[in-house]
């Protein structure tokens, strides 16, 4: 898993220990945080840095997700409007 680029900028190496480690967490639990997550920057209370902190835990949450299954994952994209990894829709 690479770390978030904004990791440095907010809560950096020592925000991160605190986290759980994602893969002990079910995927009923990562739904539920990824639900919860978007709540948070829909947010309009949630500042600009508790914002970069949702979107590192985000990725995370992504990172974990794909590890488990990277075909779902890649299919989960392609049914979004993906059309291949990488690629952004027009």
């Amino acid at each position: 898993m690479r770390p978030c680029a904004r990791e440095a900028v907010v809560g950096g190496p020592r925000r991160k220990a605190l986290q759980p480690c994602l893969r002990q967490v079910s995927a009923r639990d990562l739904e539920r945080r990824w639900r919860r997550t978007t709540d948070q920057l829909g947010d309009r209370r949630t500042t600009v840095p508790a914002k970069l902190q949702v979107v590192c835990e985000r990725e995370r949450i992504l990172d974990e997700i794909e590890r488990r299954d990277p075909k779902a994952f890649a299919q989960q994209f392609a049914r979004a409007g993906w059309r291949t990894p990488g690629s952004v829709p027009e």
